[in-house]
């Protein structure tokens, strides 16, 4: 289940659009270049319900995901995942290969039927493995530009004592 979050959460840190925004192609160069950050919350209806929200800031490869219990830092080398209830840390290496937690950009034509909304929110559906996830993306905002990925790295070492780190790299 915080698997599912987890790519769940990075998969919606590309998917959104705003109504002074054209469209996805014209969002992904921004956040190429520019910090975008908004909140999101999905659920489905299928055997198992599943339902969510969170928060993520985006930029380029680089980005910064809350939610389900999980806080998740990736400066597109390394992914740092937190897991809140559990008190445990794993950072690992980011693959050269399209991952979706490592680079959900290329997901991003699985996504269907996205529409914005007049209050500006923008709800959308992901269809994995016969599976009907229903996602709004809501507070859609850019941030200041960063000059590097240091807001999208972790420092393990302001853990305390009782959380258990697992470096994978």
């Amino acid at each position: 289940m915080k698997r599912l979050t987890a790519i769940l959460s990075v998969l919606l840190s590309v998917a959104f659009s705003a109504a002074a925004q054209p469209d996805l192609q014209t969002i992904l160069k921004q956040t190429a270049a520019n910090p975008v950050s908004f909140d999101y919350s999905y659920a489905s209806a299928g055997k198992i319900p599943v339902t969510g929200k969170g928060s993520v800031s985006v930029q380029g490869k680089m980005y910064r995901t809350e939610g389900g219990g999980l806080k998740i830092w990736c400066d597109s080398l390394t992914r740092w995942t937190l897991d809140m209830e559990s008190k445990e840390a794993y950072i690992e290496k980011v693959s050269d290969s399209p991952d979706i937690l490592s680079d959900p950009v290329p997901y991003l034509g699985s996504l269907t039927d996205l529409k914005t909304n007049p209050d500006g929110t923008v709800t959308g559906i992901w269809k994995p493995q016969d599976q009907e996830i229903r996602f709004t993306i809501s507070n859609i905002r850019m941030i200041p530009r960063r000059e590097g990925p240091e807001d999208f790295r972790f420092d393990t070492g302001s853990l305390d004592k009782s959380w258990v780190v697992t470096d994978l790299r």
